[in-house]
């Protein structure tokens, strides 16, 4: 009887032992619950300032004239390139003007700023299209078969100049298109003629001395479309394989130069450049105008 008496005990202490174990591992594990829950994260909301933009009209007619372009600020810009010479920026532009009040004054307006805001005209880049534009197109006609008689007076676009300091040297590519039918005198029935990308060279923005260092790529048939049509323009048959305009300087990592040309008419051409000249080293076949 004693024997059972002090087995019922000792299970009694046993099983208060068990229960109160328990109750110990489940107060940790809820401690440990309650340690591990994060409170809730409460997202500010992103407040957008308002802008209220410019004031003035969009309309700048008034001030739109050769006689007021020390007024023209950013009025007046097309197609700018921009590259830090000194303490101040300068930015390229394509010859184009309300009114083309630009016309007689030189070609590829240029201004400068120092906070890229407020920007002061300065003049034109280039006083006259080089001979070299000439000579090369009626040179590419007389080589045409069937030969094409040479464009006397051409008349030209001036467009989307490219500045990049390369070294020591700031160079800027250029594109000059040639406003004129192929054959013919309407471009109805003629693809115009090609466009031409130079390039001229300066040691200092500042001094708007530029040395033109001649053509770097111009536009190229495939020899697969005519270059006159009847019937409605089909610019998916373009004459021309890629059309040279719009010229923009890369380098890649790897150091390797490149211009990047062309436009929707006939999809976009990167071309290498040899460093050193700022060029490609040849232009012989198809495939040297770009892939």
């Amino acid at each position: 009887m004693k024997n059972s008496n002090s087995i019922l005990k000792r299970a009694s202490y046993f099983g208060l032992f068990l229960f109160v174990l328990a109750a110990v591992s489940c107060s940790k594990d809820d401690a440990v619950l309650e340690e591990e829950t994060d409170p809730p994260v409460v997202v500010p909301p992103v407040v957008i300032p308002t802008f209220n933009g410019p004031k003035y009209a969009d309309n700048y007619t008034s001030i739109a004239s050769w006689s007021t372009r020390s007024q023209w600020n950013l009025a007046n810009v097309h197609d700018p390139s921009v590259e830090k010479s000194g303490e101040y920026y300068y930015m390229y532009q394509t010859d184009a003007s309300y009114g083309n009040a630009h016309d007689g004054y030189g070609h590829f307006p240029y201004r400068r700023s120092k906070d890229l805001i407020t920007w002061e005209f300065m003049g034109t880049a280039m006083a006259q299209p080089p001979a070299w534009i000439k000579d090369s197109l009626n040179n590419k006609r007389a080589r045409m078969v069937p030969a094409l008689p040479p464009i006397a007076n051409p008349r030209y676009g001036y467009w989307a100049p490219f500045v990049k300091k390369v070294g020591n040297k700031y160079r800027m590519y250029y594109s000059i298109v040639v406003d004129e039918p192929i054959t013919g005198t309407s471009f109805d029935t003629s693809w115009s003629e090609r466009a031409f990308i130079g390039l001229a060279e300066s040691d200092d923005l500042a001094s708007n001395v530029w040395v033109d260092k001649g053509m770097v790529v111009c536009s190229e048939p495939d020899g697969v479309k005519p270059y006159s049509f009847t019937g409605a323009r089909n610019w998916e048959n373009a004459y021309f394989k890629f059309n040279a305009i719009d010229p923009t300087f890369t380098i890649t990592p790897e150091g390797e130069h490149y211009l990047i040309y062309g436009s929707w008419h006939s999809g976009i051409a990167a071309l290498k450049l040899n460093p050193t000249t700022g060029k490609p080293d040849q232009l012989k076949t198809l495939s040297d105008y770009g892939t």
